[in-house]
């Protein structure tokens, strides 16, 4: 709930995704959704019973570890001012260029990168479109070592194809996914 004397959104719910499973949410505004990804993403904590991700409750590890088990691309895609292989590897500072090169083509950001002057040019988040947001929040997601992806809404900015090509490589990632849409 949010609020002491709110109604709860959610109750008596118990998931078990397991690695290399997928799970799709689906249903129109108000009903829980990005409050389910928030509790799963431990962004949220809930009132009663806990959340495990790989099998450790929540309540044990550390905010700072929590991209190492997950990671959460919500709908408003979040870029900072920095260049952009910086936003790329943020959740993977250590990766190398091949697995950066490799995270950018499979979710369709090649030509945004080309257009941007490769992984040295600056971003200035204002200039980019809500799609563009989107690819670099994917490519990055899809870059992290985080073995469970949330897509809350991730890829609604993008055109049907492009979409499309995102979200089937973040179902050929290893890891398990949940996307959550307000459509099919």
């Amino acid at each position: 709930a949010y609020g002491p004397l709110a109604e709860p959104i959610l109750q008596a719910i118990a998931l078990d995704i397991p690695q290399a499973h997928h799970l799709a949410i689906v249903g129109p505004s108000g009903i829980g959704k990005s409050t389910l990804a928030g509790l799963i993403a431990g962004l949220l904590r809930p009132l009663a019973g806990e959340v495990r991700l790989g099998g450790v409750s929540l309540t044990e590890i550390p905010a700072t570890d929590l991209p190492r088990y997950r990671v959460l691309i919500p709908q408003q895609a979040y870029v900072f001012a920095g260049t952009l292989g910086q936003n790329l590897s943020y959740l993977a500072p250590d990766a190398p260029l091949a697995a950066l090169d490799a995270s950018v083509d499979a979710v369709g950001l090649r030509d945004l990168v080309t257009r941007l002057g490769g992984y040295h040019a600056d971003l200035s988040p204002a200039t980019l479109s809500a799609g563009e947001r989107q690819l670099i929040a994917l490519a990055r997601a899809y870059l992290s070592p985080a073995r469970l992806a949330i897509l809350d809404e991730a890829t609604c900015h993008l055109d049907p194809i492009a979409a499309a090509r995102a979200e089937g490589a973040f179902a050929a990632r290893p890891g398990a996914l949940i996307v959550i849409a307000h459509r099919m």
